[in-house]
């Protein structure tokens, strides 16, 4: 599913390379104004949100997997490489206007587009984990994924602990 959402993300981040990128100066807080990506501050909302359930359940598989006794490693590959690309596009799916100043439910802070070299930092750190973790499932090197398992769940947790709130 991460391959269908992945060509929304693009199209919905076309203008927005970085968190903050492609803001619209007159913008108000209106989730149904259209974005310059032609679609609502809703719309991209509603994307990142699939986004990042499709991108826990790719790394759930890979948790799931690697936990058991004889992982499948064409499973593996296959949910390293869905981490990897959510990990190449998450930085996007946090254009300016996307944030709580529209009143739509989320669970990401503001500090996401207000502190942009921070979210930049872990953003960098998460990519660089996830390619990590998916060179080694292509290696089928499932000692050295099970141990890049953990790095990668630490830069979740870091952006989780900076970035969102919790799970009512």
């Amino acid at each position: 599913m991460i391959l269908c959402l992945r060509s929304l993300a693009l199209a919905a981040t076309a203008l927005a390379c970085q968190p903050g990128g492609g803001a619209d100066p007159g913008a108000s807080a209106d989730p149904d104004r259209m974005l310059a990506s032609g679609m609502t501050a809703r719309q991209v909302i509603e994307a990142r949100a699939l986004h990042f359930k499709d991108l826990g359940g790719s790394f759930k598989a890979v948790r799931d997997q690697l936990a058991t006794a004889s992982p499948n490693p064409s499973l593996v590959r296959l949910a390293t490489q869905e981490v990897k690309y959510a990990s190449d596009d998450l930085p996007g799916w946090f254009p300016a206007g996307t944030g709580p100043e529209t009143g739509v439910e989320m669970r990401a802070f503001a500090e996401v587009w207000s502190d942009s070299e921070g979210f930049a930092e872990i953003s960098t750190r998460f990519r660089e984990s996830a390619a990590a973790l998916h060179a080694t499932a292509q290696d089928d090197d499932l000692d050295a994924a099970r141990s890049q398992v953990r790095a990668v769940g630490e830069a979740c947790k870091d952006c989780h602990d900076r970035y969102r709130a919790e799970e009512d």
